[in-house]
């Protein structure tokens, strides 16, 4: 369900009104630009908070060893692979709808290195970044989670977790994530390089971690159920109040938030109780949505099926597909003359189809399966875990 919102994002991509994507339709759509807005602050957090928890059940069963090992053979060596096949043709659409290059791909070919890093240059990373930030965040966490598994980070875990399980006290989470926005989001926008990309790695490590010591005790999971109201009114709440200060705010309030604009054009006084309640708003609404979907899933999703079988080994590999699969689609539907709805709908199904093709014949060999991180087969996880007498759950 999570890649599939991001499937469905980058489907409405073209029709962005306030940014640029890799193919471009003339005509806008400031609905799905607020539909997109509506979900900037939590659908990549999502993903890591649900690394993090998948980071805690693989350490259950593997060593430590095994899990780097693991991380290398189905993120890094798959991701390099993936990426000299697959952002080739993604630079190349993008190359063509602009006149920025004339010629077929195979003409395109020797030129998918000129120019240095992209936009400037051809070499990219494309969707690919997240897997980039995914695998070194899970390296430098390793220590860490490390100590949280002994006795003294068990503990630790556990006064945590008898906190957390009182009605409220899981929003302790989002002080730091707030902190870090206000310290790092007006000199380090989100910008997906590793190098300067310093607000966008304190939130999504943070998560990270949270993801790991959130199902490392199940009075955690206790804590959200028991705040599930308050959760879902600030959801709300916080929600609202983005769209007031992004869109009918003073201008600059947005750019403020997200860091867009030269410190002395926005960090004046008046801009600065902008920034502040701002950065509190997007980090706050970032986490209570976290939580909602994780109780929503608990409460409604609490089972196993035939579907969520094929669907959890195929995350990764339609995640690696989609966005060029969609982009060669959107290269020719936008030229189109039909309306913007028609074109989304047939961009999304259209791409989707194709993708879920694509993983159907690779998933057949080793070789395909290597090259998108597949899962040989998808086996049970053996039960639920155990709750030791504290709460901390154990093999």
């Amino acid at each position: 369900m999570a890649i599939m919102l991001i499937f469905v994002y980058h489907a409405a991509a073209p029709f962005h009104p306030w940014f640029d994507w890799h193919i471009r339709s003339f005509e806008k759509s400031e609905l799905l630009g607020w539909l997109s807005a509506a979900g900037y602050s939590w659908p990549l957090p999502l993903f890591m908070l649900l690394a993090g928890a998948g980071t805690w059940f693989a350490l259950r069963k593997r060593s430590y060893r095994q899990y780097v090992g693991e991380r290398f053979t189905r993120i890094l060596l798959p991701l390099i692979l993936a990426m000299l096949i697959l952002i080739p043709p993604q630079v190349y659409m993008e190359r063509l709808q602009r006149g920025q290059f004339v010629g077929s791909f195979i003409e395109y070919l020797p030129h998918a290195i000129d120019g240095g890093a992209y936009p400037e240059g051809n070499i990219s990373a494309g969707q690919f970044w997240f897997l980039f930030y995914l695998l070194f965040y899970a390296l430098l966490a390793l220590p860490l989670f490390a100590f949280l598994r002994g006795k003294t980070g068990r503990r630790w875990l556990s006064t945590l977790a008898g906190f957390s399980q009182r009605r409220g006290a899981i929003l302790i989470f989002v002080v730091p994530l707030v902190i870090g926005q206000i310290a790092l989001g007006w000199r380090f926008p989100e910008s997906h390089n590793p190098i300067n990309d310093w607000m966008f790695h304190w939130q999504l490590f943070l998560v990270f971690i949270f993801g790991f010591i959130i199902f490392s005790d199940e009075r955690f999971e206790r804590g959200i159920d028991r705040s599930w109201l308050l959760i879902l009114i600030l959801a709300i709440a916080t929600s609202v109040g983005m769209f007031f200060l992004f869109f009918s705010g003073p201008v600059g309030a947005a750019e403020a938030v997200m860091g867009y604009r030269p410190n002395r054009v926005f960090m004046t006084s008046e801009m600065t109780m902008y920034y502040l309640l701002g950065s509190t708003l997007l980090r706050l609404n970032t986490w209570v949505w976290l939580l909602l979907l994780l109780w929503l899933a608990r409460r409604f999703l609490s089972f196993t099926s035939r579907f969520l079988a094929y669907a959890s080994p195929a995350a990764f590999p339609v995640f690696i597909l989609h966005q060029t699969i969609i982009i060669i689609v959107a290269f020719y539907v936008v030229q189109w003359r039909v309306g913007i709805l028609p074109k989304f709908l047939a961009i999304l199904s259209i791409s989707l189809v194709i993708t879920l093709a694509f993983y159907e014949l690779a998933r057949r060999w080793r070789v395909t399966r290597f090259v998108l991180g597949a899962k040989s087969s998808a086996k049970p996880s053996g039960g639920e875990p155990r709750p030791s007498k504290a709460g901390v759950r154990t093999t």
